[in-house]
């Protein structure tokens, strides 16, 4: 995220998305706990916290979340996308997928990634 504080500090709106599988009020804890919003403000840049449920179904995959991802940024006109890319094993990725693969398979606006 602070690769990305000068492009922040010149957008109109900025976004936190927290994305969760779990329901109910341990999620907002646990998102408003890690909340970088307070970090932002420090550096000038007005953000708001959105906590995006994802449908737990049997068979969950993590892809899930990169395509949650995605389609919030297209409801929300995003005109960049900032996220941490974590890579796992050859072997875990193809069991469980992953939220970096499948938005860089996705995207549709400019991508920012750091690890």
């Amino acid at each position: 995220m602070q690769l990305a504080l000068p492009l922040m500090a010149r957008a109109e709106t900025v976004t936190v998305a927290v994305f969760d599988t779990r329901s109910g009020a341990r999620t907002v804890a646990d998102a408003t706990s890690a909340d970088p919003v307070p970090f932002l403000a420090r550096h000038g840049i007005t953000a708001e916290l959105s906590i995006v449920p994802v449908e737990q179904k049997r068979g969950h995959r993590r892809h899930e979340v990169g395509d949650a991802l995605l389609t919030l940024a297209a409801e929300r006109s995003a005109d960049l996308l900032v996220m941490g890319a974590y890579g796992h094993s050859r072997f875990r990725e193809t069991i469980l997928g992953g939220a970096t693969r499948s938005v860089l398979e996705g995207m549709t606006i400019p991508v920012l990634m750091a690890h």
